[in-house]
């Protein structure tokens, strides 16, 4: 019993110590093994970091390669801006000068316009005053009247003032002579001894004016001393007989007068 018992204890103890070698050559595999996976992993791990850079690399490279291309891209349209940019100030500055030449010559022709107006309108006074002279020609005077130089005189044989000889003169449709040249002055100086003309400073002193409202020019056909105001009273003017000259002489006085048409 004690044989066969010490024979089932070695049988069981023979079956455990197996076991036990079993376990260490499961653990001894485990730890090989598990070493062997490590390595694996570490060589993929390296594999993996490699590939990694190369794609960085050439994701960098890339990169580049797209910089490069905006960089020569956009310097490439900022030379053809500035080209552009060029191009349109030249038209620019040729619009400019076409117009400035525009508004020149529309000045010019605008300046010439308004001169040819101005001759037109020359033109058509003299071509009135012309028609006037022709029509003064061919128009006999009234009966009582004497023309010289185609103009219509009448001398009263009676005498009045200034202002009623002027007033004589309007009711025939007419008015006191006004002296216009040396002739005129001589052809009305033959009638009488003195007229009236249409001469006066009654509205200002020194300040002789015509009966249609022009003031005389130049120096007139005065007497030596004449005008000279004598006493403050002598605002009208009367022209003597034989080309004496003008005088200034009270408005009052009573004359002969000539009256022009």
């Amino acid at each position: 019993m004690s044989v066969a018992f010490n024979s089932n204890s070695g049988e069981a103890g023979g079956e455990y110590l197996n076991l036990m070698d079993v376990d260490d050559d499961l653990r001894i595999q485990s730890k090989y093994g598990g070493g062997s996976q490590t390595s694996v992993c570490v060589q993929w791990r390296k594999r993996w970091t490699g590939a990694a850079a190369v794609c960085l690399g050439l994701l960098c490279l890339l990169l580049l390669a797209l910089i490069i291309g905006l960089v020569i891209y956009y310097t490439t349209a900022a030379g053809h801006h500035d080209a552009e940019m060029q191009d349109m100030q030249t038209k620019y500055e040729n619009l400019t000068n076409q117009w400035s030449q525009l508004q020149s010559s529309y000045n010019s022709l605008t300046a010439e316009r308004d001169e040819l107006k101005i001759n037109s309108s020359n033109l058509a006074k003299e071509k009135a005053a012309l028609q006037d002279e022709v029509h003064m020609i061919r128009k006999p005077c009234r009966q009582g009247w004497i023309k010289f130089n185609n103009t219509c005189y009448y001398i009263s044989t009676e005498s009045k003032n200034w202002d009623k000889s002027r007033r004589d003169c309007q009711d025939r449709r007419a008015d006191l002579a006004i002296i216009n040249s040396k002739e005129e002055h001589n052809f009305l100086s033959r009638f009488q001894d003195t007229i009236w003309i249409g001469l006066s400073d009654k509205h200002a002193e020194g300040k002789w004016q015509w009966v249609d409202g022009t003031f005389l020019e130049g120096g007139g056909f005065w007497q030596d001393g004449e005008p000279n105001n004598a006493d403050g009273a002598e605002d009208c003017v009367e022209v003597s007989r034989g080309g004496g000259g003008w005088n200034d002489v009270p408005c009052s006085n009573r004359l002969s007068w000539a009256c022009e048409e």
